[in-house]
């Protein structure tokens, strides 16, 4: 049986994010922020750090031994996703709403459940992530550490929504629910949240 780990501090709000614009700071250098900032992961770390704009020009330009990794800002969605909800349900995976990622401290595919808990997260056995891999062609473009596939299905509806994201923006939704989820469901506002959220991936990548 897969271990599931909850990440429930990785989605609460930071102490940077609390403060004013002008008052945010660099959480590697300290500079200042302003009205927006960019995104770095630590390697083996769950989470972003916010970043000045020079941090992440200096980490976008990482190579596998360094230690952090700016996070991209492309967003590009697959209306041809090869997956039925059936199908994700035979998979065992038990709910409409993850993303994954590639790990590569660990060497290995991980799938992350946003809920009223923050994020829960798995190792994906080999054969499942084969099985996403084969249902987008996205999965192949997939930036390690930095970017995921996040996928959606409505209940009983019989095709799913699939899109790539930067991570910052998985865990940002994760973020968005741990504040409104009410119920086993989520409930009317969870579900107003989840819309609004892809609605905006659809204008940031395109998707039409």
């Amino acid at each position: 049986m897969i271990a599931l780990r909850g990440l429930a501090p990785f989605t609460a709000p930071s102490a940077t994010r609390t403060r004013s614009p002008s008052e945010a700071i660099c959480e590697l250098c300290a500079s200042p922020l302003g009205a927006h900032h960019r995104h770095v992961v630590e390697i083996g770390v769950r989470g972003v750090q916010c970043t000045c704009q020079a941090c992440a020009i200096l980490f976008s330009r990482s190579d596998s031994e360094t230690r952090f990794r700016t996070v991209p800002d492309r967003v590009l969605g697959d209306p041809a996703f090869a997956m039925t909800t059936s199908r994700w349900v035979e998979l065992g995976i038990p709910v409409g709403l993850a993303f994954c990622f590639f790990d590569s401290a660990s060497g290995h595919a991980v799938i992350s459940y946003p809920g009223p808990a923050g994020v829960t997260e798995a190792e994906l056995e080999p054969a499942v992530w084969e099985a996403i891999v084969a249902a987008t062609p996205l999965a192949a473009q997939l930036e390690r550490d930095v970017e995921a596939i996040l996928v959606h299905g409505e209940r009983g509806a019989p095709t799913m929504a699939c899109y790539l994201v930067p991570i910052s923006s998985a865990y940002e939704l994760a973020g968005r629910l741990r504040t409104c989820w009410r119920g086993f469901s989520g409930g009317d506002e969870a579900a107003r949240e989840i819309a609004a959220f892809f609605a905006d991936l659809d204008r940031r990548g395109g998707v039409k």
